[in-house]
């Protein structure tokens, strides 16, 4: 007669209803029409946000001073709005109003490179396909999740042309590069 395995490591049943309901908030979602990439981090922020609760149906004083808490640890603006976003997400699906205060970004001009500045990022790549993938993100003016959706059937050389797939909008786009880059 075989032995029985038993699993002696197994989650606290909080675990698992957290779980049930990140999977929930990740149908949620799906069915709001985000992003894989947006809705992996909502989820992930969410996940965090929940273990700092130590609850998986925290009332909204705690999103309130989990967010102080994020502020006091000087997190960016961008994270620190993300995880809002996040949680307000969390929050609807709950059928339940959360109000936060969006932070700004600074009135400051932010640094761009000049001409010699992207000469010189462009001189120092001894790879070839990371001088590509450079060129790529600058001359056609993509994001890093365009450049890594991109598959050799998307440029076209002869018209100097890149089809984008799902870009931010979810729509597909055409960027063009120069011969150069080409």
């Amino acid at each position: 007669m075989a032995k029985t395995k038993i699993d002696w490591h197994s989650r606290p049943a909080s675990d698992n209803q957290k779980n049930v309901v990140l999977k929930r908030f990740n149908v949620y979602l799906k069915n709001i029409g985000l992003h894989d990439e947006t809705i992996n981090l909502y989820v992930g922020r969410v996940r965090s946000f929940l273990d700092f609760a130590n609850s998986h149906d925290p009332d909204v004083a705690l999103a309130d001073k989990y967010r102080a808490l994020l502020i006091e640890k000087g997190l960016s603006r961008s994270h620190l709005n993300n995880t809002c976003f996040g949680i307000k997400k969390f929050y609807e699906m709950n059928k339940i109003e959360l109000d936060f205060i969006k932070l700004r970004s600074n009135d400051a001009i932010p640094y761009y490179f000049d001409e010699q500045d992207v000469l010189a990022i462009f001189s120092v790549c001894s790879n070839i396909k990371h001088l590509a993938m450079l060129q790529t993100l600058f001359f056609g003016c993509l994001r890093s999740s365009e450049l890594c959706r991109l598959d050799d059937k998307d440029l076209n050389l002869n018209t100097r042309s890149i089809h984008l797939r799902e870009t931010k909008n979810v729509s597909d786009g055409i960027a063009y590069t120069n011969s150069e880059c080409a």
